[in-house]
């Protein structure tokens, strides 16, 4: 799971919004079918664990294939648009991989040094936008 404040942005257009995971650790064999989805409830990094963690909400998945070595870039925008409209409440991305599977990777974490990214491409309202332009956001 990762999470990034959103707060401030509430209310905008998201034109794009890109996930980006730095995959450094496969093992075994990497699963065919791999998806993120919104985390479903609240959760701290420091205490949650495979048995504590809140899962997932199934009205949005983006199934993605086996991820290569390197960065995975994800296109998430119909998730953070929901966010910023206040559709769904924003608990992060939950990452997950077919159950059973002999197989894995490891993404590298805030604490590494290729930290998970979300760049957000976003405009205000009409009469903003036409005055200040396109803001582009990246979080780490």
């Amino acid at each position: 799971m990762v999470y990034f404040n959103l707060s401030s942005y509430m209310g905008v257009t998201v034109e794009d919004a890109t996930l980006e995971l730095y995959l450094y650790d496969p093992w075994g064999t990497i699963p065919d079918l791999n998806w993120v989805m919104p985390v479903d409830g609240a959760w701290d990094e420091s205490t949650v664990t495979w048995n504590t963690d809140p899962g997932y909400n199934l009205n949005q998945t983006l199934f993605f294939p086996a991820p290569m070595m390197g960065w995975l870039s994800l296109d998430v925008t119909a998730f953070v648009q929901d966010w910023v409209n206040g559709t769904y409440i924003n608990y992060g991305f939950y990452l997950n991989q077919l159950a059973g599977t002999e197989g894995g990777y490891t993404f590298i974490t805030k604490e590494g040094s290729a930290k998970p990214k979300l760049t957000i491409n976003y405009q205000y309202s009409n009469l903003e936008s036409t005055t200040f332009g396109s803001i582009k956001a990246m979080f780490d």
